[in-house]
C-alpha cells in the first residue's frame, strides 16, 4: 500500500505502510511491539483472521492494535484485515444476515477504520468461497459480496473499508476479472502473492507478481494493497 500526504509535492517519493499478520495477536499484542523492534519499523497494518462463529470486531483486541501502530500512518492507524470462511453457496440463502448486521454495528461503534478483506482468493479452488466450489459462480461471489457490504453500509459502519484481494494469476491458470464486485463496492484492490522456491530455487517478487498487477490495475484506479 502506497501513497503521498495531500498536497505532497510530485518530487515527493511515496511512503509504503508495512503491513503484518501475527499469530494470536489479540490475545497478545505485545507480539506487535516485538515485531516493531527486530525490523525497526511499526506495522501500520496488523491483519487478524476471523471466522463466522468469532466475534469479528472485538474493541479490546482493536484498541490494542490500534494504540500500537499509526505512527507511519495516522489515518489507517493499526487495524484488522478480517479474513472470513463461509462459502457463498450458503450464504446466498441470506442465513448469515443477522451475524453480518450484529458485526456492522460493532464495527460501527468501534468507530475507528477498520480494513476487511473479505473471502480472499476467491480465484483459487482450496477455500470454501473459491469459484467452483460447493456450486460458487463468479456470479454469486459479486452478489455475496454486495450484499455484505450494503449491509454494513446501512448499519452505518462508515469506517469499514473492503479490501478485494485475488490470488496472483502467475501462468494464467487463476482469472479473477469476472469476480470483481465493481468500485462503489471495493475500497482497496490486490492480491496474494507466495513464494514457493520452485525447484528449491526462490523467486522474484516481479516473477510471482507477474501479469496480476497490470491486471488489476486495468480493472479499477482503486488503491492497491499486497494482501
Amino acid at each position: 500500500m502506497a501513497g503521498t500526504a495531500p498536497g505532497a509535492a510530485a518530487a515527493v517519493k511515496p511512503s509504503v505502510a508495512l503491513g503484518v499478520y501475527l499469530p494470536e495477536v489479540g490475545d497478545h499484542p505485545d507480539r506487535v511491539d516485538a515485531y516493531g523492534k527486530l525490523v525497526d519499523r511499526d506495522p501500520v497494518i496488523v491483519s487478524d483472521y476471523k471466522q463466522w462463529d468469532s466475534i469479528p470486531f472485538e474493541p479490546k483486541e482493536l484498541d490494542a492494535i490500534w494504540s500500537r501502530g499509526g505512527r507511519a500512518d495516522d489515518r489507517l492507524g493499526a487495524i484488522q484485515l478480517l479474513g472470513q470462511a463461509v462459502p457463498p453457496a450458503r450464504d446466498s440463502a441470506r442465513k448469515f444476515d443477522r451475524y453480518i448486521r450484529e458485526s456492522a454495528a460493532a464495527a460501527r461503534e468501534w468507530g475507528r477504520p477498520i480494513l476487511v478483506r473479505f473471502a480472499h482468493e476467491m480465484n483459487g479452488d482450496w477455500y470454501p468461497w473459491g469459484r467452483g466450489v460447493e456450486g460458487n459462480s463468479s456470479f454469486r461471489f459479486r452478489a455475496v459480496w454486495r450484499r455484505i457490504v450494503r449491509l454494513f453500509r446501512e448499519q452505518g459502519a462508515d469506517n469499514v473499508q473492503w479490501v478485494w484481494t485475488p490470488n496472483v494469476n502467475t501462468g494464467g491458470e487463476l482469472p479473477f476479472r469476472d469476480l470483481y464486485p465493481g468500485d462503489r463496492w471495493v475500497d482497496w484492490v490486490g492480491f496474494d502473492g507466495f513464494n514457493w522456491a520452485q525447484a528449491g530455487e526462490w523467486s522474484s517478487f516481479t516473477a510471482i507478481v507477474d501479469n496480476t498487477y497490470e491486471e488489476i490495475a486495468r480493472i479499477s484506479d482503486r488503491p492497491m494493497i499486497v494482501g
